[in-house]
């Protein structure tokens, strides 16, 4: 606008956004997960105790790690009594051919 003297900017009326790939962001990601693990190895081999979850919300922000550790809870303890419904009901039914 300044260049070609326009006496508008048409930065005012409209905006482009360049979205990156997806694989990038995996990527990224992948990379940051990584480069947390070796510094968690490092500090734990100083006997330096830290909070894993707290290095990954503040530098992989991009995954809601609350949501994603509360579905994780709730997806171990469905299949937990899944596999004791399922213990249970052999049982039952070994029990039954023993009669």
């Amino acid at each position: 606008a300044d260049i070609l003297k326009l006496n508008f900017r048409p930065s005012q009326y409209s905006q482009a956004l360049l979205i990156p790939p997806i694989t990038l962001m995996l990527q990224l990601i992948e990379t940051s997960m990584t480069t947390i693990n070796n510094i968690l190895t490092t500090l734990n081999s100083l006997n330096l105790k830290i909070d894993p979850i707290l290095l990954l919300e503040q530098y992989v922000p991009y995954i809601n790690w609350k949501q994603l550790i509360q579905k994780s809870e709730k997806y171990n303890l469905e299949n937990s009594i899944d596999s004791e419904i399922g213990a249970a009901i052999g049982a039952e039914a070994n029990t039954n051919m023993g009669m």
